[in-house]
């Protein structure tokens, strides 16, 4: 049998024919696929459909919600505060004061928030005392003697005293019969340096009672002064500058009123000359005091208008 010339027919087995047949529509496939894939990364291939709405929900929703915190936040930044106050609470002893403020209008911040602590405040005081004596035995019952002449025979500056005095107290510094006045204590006191009943080894200079009386009015007008300034500047801190209540000006007045007590008590009339003496010569702790006078010992009693009326 001769060969045609021009057949070139390839014969190959029926496998490799069906695998030829099968590899354009595997590529069609993989084509697809990668296109799908690329094409919509976001989206599941399984349902691409339903997929889209629910992210096209979560975009919806995000836009709703980022207005009202921007709203939010602009009705924060236009809030203007409104704050309403208690009334100051009481003073305490270190002199501060607290209050609870609200903010009506609720803005949660605080620029005008006013203040919640007040330092430096003004305490009330409290007057009128149960007289305490502090002293040995002849002291307390110097004292109790004295009080007692004061109420029977001077009720007005016995009333003095139990309102400004809380502490009698005998001043046991040797050969000291100064007296002073403490007012701006816890409880008011005042010492006293000599006594009526003194023991023959007692330290205090004797005195009567009528002139230990009168001598705690004296003080006890010292404290009266203090507190007098204090109730009517309620001053922060309860600060009193001490010429309020000490000093010559004040030495002086006080020592008129104890010559007062001194007559009212019928006093023998060389007590009472006595404290005319030192009205007239004031001693020298009571001219330098504080520097109320402004002026020495020796600058007072040479000045023109004392120099005068000394040795009269």
């Amino acid at each position: 049998m001769n060969k045609n010339p021009f057949d070139h027919t390839i014969k190959a087995p029926l496998w490799v024919i069906t695998l030829l047949l099968l590899i354009p529509v595997v590529g069609i496939f993989v084509y697809q696929s990668d296109v799908t894939n690329k094409g919509n990364e976001v989206v599941v291939e399984t349902n691409p459909v339903k997929e889209e709405i629910v992210l096209e929900d979560k975009i919806e929703e995000k836009a709703i919600i980022e207005p009202e915190k921007i709203q939010e936040s602009i009705k924060k930044e236009e809030c203007v505060e409104n704050w309403v106050c208690q009334d100051w609470g009481e003073c305490s002893e270190q002199y501060n004061s607290e209050r609870k403020c609200e903010d009506l209008n609720k803005c949660g911040t605080y620029k005008e928030q006013p203040e919640l602590i007040k330092y430096g405040c003004y305490r009330e005081p409290k007057l009128g005392f149960d007289i305490e004596i502090i002293g040995d035995a002849y002291c307390q019952e110097d004292k109790k003697k004295a009080l007692n002449l004061l109420k029977e025979k001077a009720p007005e500056y016995y009333n003095i005293v139990t309102k400004y005095v809380g502490i009698i107290e005998c001043n046991n510094v040797t050969n000291n019969s100064f007296s002073y006045a403490y007012p701006m204590e816890t409880i008011p006191r005042i010492t006293i340096g000599f006594s009526a009943a003194a023991s023959p080894t007692s330290i205090y200079t004797s005195y009567s009672t009528k002139q230990v009386a009168a001598t705690i009015v004296h003080e006890a007008l010292h404290n009266k002064k203090y507190f007098d300034y204090l109730i009517e500047n309620k001053p922060e801190n309860n600060y009193v500058p001490p010429c309020e209540y000490g000093g010559l000006e004040n030495e002086l007045e006080g020592a008129g009123e104890e010559l007062k007590v001194m007559e009212k008590m019928d006093a023998y009339p060389h007590e009472i000359e006595h404290v005319k003496y030192r009205i007239k010569y004031p001693e020298r702790v009571w001219i330098e005091w504080g520097g109320c006078s402004g002026m020495t010992y020796e600058q007072y009693i040479n000045s023109p208008e004392v120099k005068e009326n000394f040795g009269k």
